[in-house]
């Protein structure tokens, strides 16, 4: 399989991914909405955003590893991309799981810091069945990055689509007597079959025998090698992860927990939106990361032509969410809330802008730069907190919210315009780029 058909493949199945798994967490969330509440679901959205703050010790393994793996094996040394593999699964566990340990009385406080008063005790409860969904989840993002470091995003994309169902049905039919343990009980079972998956999956690409696939080998040469970039990057990880509780817990002392729930539906639709124009992108990250020491004319031509592309993308579903916006409050309310629209509205420009940003970001990990992308998002994350409580006097959520997100798309901008300095390229397309973008695109719907 050639480079281009390869990232074709894997944008076809990305795109899949991002519906099939956009319709699930649709669904989920239209569930907590019917059976438990609009109260219920900003509690749900406070806690996970609270157990975000667990990848503070992680060191970006899930990001950096697709190109360690990505570099061995495209160089036949199938042993060592497997134990970088290795080494990167049991990293990420230990990691998150001593993190856990460490955290949970600091994220007791902070979850009894944030949430109302009325809602302390079930948000309390749920957090520890959070935090070990949480560890799961980080695990399975490491075990499908060593699929996309092999190679095989569209089989990374395929993994996904068939768990989603399973996290579905059990948010269905466990809800009514678990509640919102039911949603991160599902999460936890969701992710557990893809690290399985993911796993066997991986040992058949590596030539293994199944007998292999859960039989792991450390070793300290490489987990120094990914390691040391990665906590290069953690600043940038932790920024970018820091901005969504930081949006959250702002508009829950501003507003309280029924403007959180209005953003986190605002926000899960435009980041799946979101999603549907970025994740065909994760597939250039080993190409970058070849091409860029290689042969540095194809690099220039990558970066050009996935800007043209998410370009076009971005700008015709930000247009299409935004017109949808008073179907979708009607879907998941019963009725065309203006306070709702807006912020799918506000929410899904904010996330559009931010996605413009990714071939920038992935450009850069590739050729081991990272300061750009640190400062890009760090900005991003201090500043938008900031708007929000500027802007909150006026007694409008969605006003706030949108200062939360105009400093999102800020920090993308001067992200970008940074990474490309640094890289001797262009931030945007030229004219010719721009066209010879076009026709690519014209020719695959061909």
């Amino acid at each position: 399989m050639t480079v281009a058909s390869g990232l074709r493949k894997s944008s076809i199945w990305a795109i899949a991914e991002v519906v099939v798994t956009g319709i699930g967490l649709f669904a989920i969330l239209k569930i907590i909405l019917a059976k438990l509440g609009t109260d219920a679901l900003g509690i749900w959205s406070l806690v996970v955003a609270t157990t975000i703050l667990l990848r503070v010790g992680d060191a970006s393994i899930a990001a950096v590893v697709p190109r360690f793996v990505g570099e061995s094996y495209a160089l036949g040394r199938t042993d060592e991309a497997r134990e970088f593999a290795d080494t990167a699964l049991i990293t990420s566990f230990a990691l998150h799981l001593v993190v856990a340990v460490i955290l949970y009385f600091p994220l007791i406080l902070a979850i009894e810091t944030v949430v109302p008063a009325n809602a302390k005790a079930e948000a309390t409860q749920l957090l520890p069945f959070a935090i070990v969904a949480f560890v799961i989840l980080s695990v399975a993002q490491t075990a499908l990055a060593v699929v996309v470091g092999v190679h095989r995003a569209y089989a990374k994309s395929i993994l996904i689509v068939a768990a989603m169902p399973l996290q579905l049905a059990m948010v269905w039919f466990l809800s009514d007597q678990l509640g919102l343990v039911a949603v991160v009980l599902a999460q936890a079972c969701q992710s557990a079959f893809l690290i399985v998956a993911a796993r066997m999956y991986c040992t058949h690409v590596f030539g293994q025998s199944p007998s292999e696939a859960f039989r792991f080998h450390w070793r300290r040469a490489r987990f120094r090698a990914f390691y040391g970039i990665g906590l290069k990057m953690q600043v940038t990880q932790i920024a970018s992860l820091a901005f969504d509780p930081l949006i959250k817990f702002t508009l829950s002392a501003t507003f309280g927990l029924h403007a959180v729930a209005y953003f986190e539906i605002g926000n899960r639709i435009a980041a799946q939106a979101r999603q549907l124009v970025v994740m065909p992108t994760q597939a250039l990250l080993p190409v970058f990361a070849v091409s860029y020491v290689s042969n540095r004319a194809r690099f220039e031509e990558h970066f050009a032509t996935s800007m043209v592309h998410l370009a076009i993308f971005a700008g015709g579903l930000t247009v299409l969410v935004i017109m949808a916006a008073p179907l979708i409050s009607l879907v998941m309310i019963e009725k065309i809330d203006p306070q709702l629209v807006a912020m799918i509205a506000i929410a899904v420009v904010g996330w559009m802008a931010n996605a413009l940003s990714a071939p920038a970001f992935l450009a850069a990990i590739g050729a081991n730069i990272s300061r750009w992308n640190m400062l890009g998002q760090g900005a991003a994350t201090l500043a938008a907190p900031i708007a929000i409580w500027a802007l909150a006097d006026l007694g409008s959520a969605p006003l706030a919210a949108a200062g939360g997100m105009a400093m999102l798309a800020a920090g993308a901008v001067l992200m970008t315009i940074l990474n490309c300095r640094s890289l001797a390229i262009r931030p945007w397309p030229t004219s010719a780029q721009f066209a010879n973008g076009l026709r690519q695109l014209r020719f695959h719907r061909q």
